[in-house]
């Protein structure tokens, strides 16, 4: 059982699709059983029969054993030949691709006007898989790995006549429709660029338009400082004009009201010197206080009053005037004298406080003497 089991095929190497009468690829599950498939290997040639058994999984088996491709060897070249084919045929119907990302171009699926497969580019020589042209004429040639890579020479010329190029590597896929279609036309995995001219193009293009955002950027960012500085200065100028405003408005208003405050003040004392009713505009302390002394009398007092008053208030003065009231009946004498020049009035009185005898003179009167009686007389009262 061992022996037999070890005798079986490699069903890793089993075709799934074989080419009818049309030349197309057609999965296993599509035809009849058997020769009545009308198949032929899409590789060597070699009729096909159908095999759809309990025991193994669908597939197509060379109908000759003795066909060149009989062997282990011969079945493996078959099955990559017919999976390269396969890949083939779903990019033409598909007529698009997914392209490989390219520095910080992003992976992207193109679309493809016309295809051609295994076209020979006149005069180079050379020979893709796939050429797909799309609406705006961009040609991109598409080669299919399945075994060995793109020759470098191929590379070089690709690369020198400036063709845009690259390489799908169906390796690690299997013979599935369905799977091996997702993979070309949705996946970006294993894929690579030979050569990218347009994308050289698109990477300049996009480093241009960054620099131009950037440059973009920092000219809002350097017009929205200039405008905050703008906003700031204003905002400096307003503040300084109303604080000089209200500096004026200040002093304007302690002018008022101190000139409001002199016209009151000036208004009272007006008042208070007509009606006599405010003694500390009309009186205040003497200079001097006589100190009661022994066998002096109040008449000596007198004397030494006027001599000083005299000397305090005439000195180097042309006239003086002096205007005694007596009052003895309450041991007090007053005297009202004027300076002949500025012809301003002053009222003095002495008086025994009964410590001591003390005077009181009062603040001039311009001009009016009648003032400074009154002012005798109420002294003389208090």
């Amino acid at each position: 059982m061992d022996g037999q089991k070890n005798n079986l095929p490699d069903s890793r190497f089993d075709l799934t699709f074989g080419r009818n009468k049309w030349g197309r690829l057609v999965p296993v599950s599509e035809v009849s059983r058997g020769l009545a498939c009308e198949c032929t290997c899409p590789h060597c040639g070699c009729e096909l029969e159908a095999r759809k058994g309990l025991k193994r999984q669908h597939h197509f088996a060379h109908h000759n054993p003795n066909h060149k491709g009989g062997t282990t060897i011969s079945r493996k070249e078959c099955y990559d030949n017919t999976l390269h084919l396969l890949a083939i045929q779903i990019i033409v119907d598909e007529k698009c691709a997914m392209l490989p990302k390219y520095d910080t171009l992003a992976a992207k699926k193109i679309h493809f006007t016309k295809v051609s497969k295994e076209f020979c580019i006149p005069q180079t020589n050379i020979r893709p898989d796939i050429i797909g042209t799309t609406d705006d004429g961009k040609k991109y040639l598409i080669e299919i790995r399945v075994t060995h890579a793109v020759p470098k020479e191929k590379r070089q010329k690709i690369q020198a006549l400036g063709f845009n190029a690259l390489e799908i590597d169906i390796r690690n896929q299997k013979m599935d429709d369905n799977e091996l279609k997702s993979f070309l036309l949705d996946s970006s995995e294993e894929r690579y660029w030979l050569n990218y001219p347009d994308g050289d193009k698109l990477l300049e293009e996009e480093r241009k338009r960054a620099e131009e955002e950037k440059r973009k950027e920092r000219e809002e960012e350097r017009k929205e400082r200039e405008e905050e500085r703008k906003e700031r200065e204003e905002e400096r100028k307003r503040a300084e004009e109303e604080q000089r405003i209200e500096e004026r408005n200040n002093i304007k208003k302690a002018y008022e009201e101190n000139i409001s405050r002199e016209r009151q003040r000036i208004q009272r004392e007006e008042e208070k010197r007509k009606k006599g009713e405010d003694d500390s505009i009309l009186w205040e302390e003497g200079s001097f206080c006589l100190s009661p002394k022994e066998n002096i009398s109040i008449d000596s007092y007198y004397t030494i009053v006027t001599k000083h008053m005299n000397k305090t208030f005439y000195k180097d003065r042309t006239k003086e005037t002096l205007i005694v009231n007596w009052q003895r009946n309450i041991n007090m004498f007053s005297v009202v004298h004027v300076d002949a020049k500025s012809m301003r009035y002053y009222f003095t009185i002495v008086y025994w406080n009964g410590t001591n005898f003390v005077h009181k003179t009062s603040k001039a009167y311009p001009n009016d003497y009648h003032a400074a009686i009154a002012g005798n007389h109420r002294i003389g009262i208090q």
